[in-house]
């Protein structure tokens, strides 16, 4: 049964169900090996230059703390998708590389992330599109 007076679904309420369909569509067009990963994991990964970087420039970029990607990070050197050593520039900071299934990972997320923005740019129109990611883009650059 339907309940007629059910208020609109608030601003979290629509994400959710946005963020359900696009990881749906991700999960479909991902390799098995991407489709184990969160969605948090597979976009630290993609913040990761071929050189490598430090945890806390890691956190920094991502927006994230350092204790938070240090546990990331672990998590992805568990499943072996990046490498975690001592910076040989300073021995205090650890540097998180790729590894080559981490690189691959990052190609195939690059390719499935470019699919899924057609498909649902297919579904909304050129015009709506390009207002969604604009008001995302506004609403993620704003404070306070």
């Amino acid at each position: 049964m339907t309940d007629v007076n059910r208020p609109e679904p608030h601003v979290f309420e629509l994400f959710d169900r946005a963020m359900r369909v696009l990881r749906a569509d991700l999960d479909e067009l991902m390799p098995d090996f991407g489709r184990k990963l969160r969605t948090s994991h597979l976009r630290l990964l993609s913040y990761i230059p071929e050189t490598g970087i430090r945890v806390g420039d890691l956190a920094t970029e991502a927006g994230m703390t350092a204790q938070a990607v240090g546990e990331f990070a672990r998590d992805l050197r568990a499943v072996g998708l990046v490498e975690l050593a001592p910076d040989p520039t300073d021995r205090r900071a650890r540097l998180v590389t790729l590894t080559g299934e981490g690189r691959e990972v990052v190609t195939a997320t690059t390719a499935a992330i470019a699919a899924m923005e057609a498909r649902r740019r297919a579904d909304l129109g050129e015009k709506t599109w390009a207002a969604l990611r604009s008001a995302l883009s506004q609403l993620g650059a704003a404070r306070g």
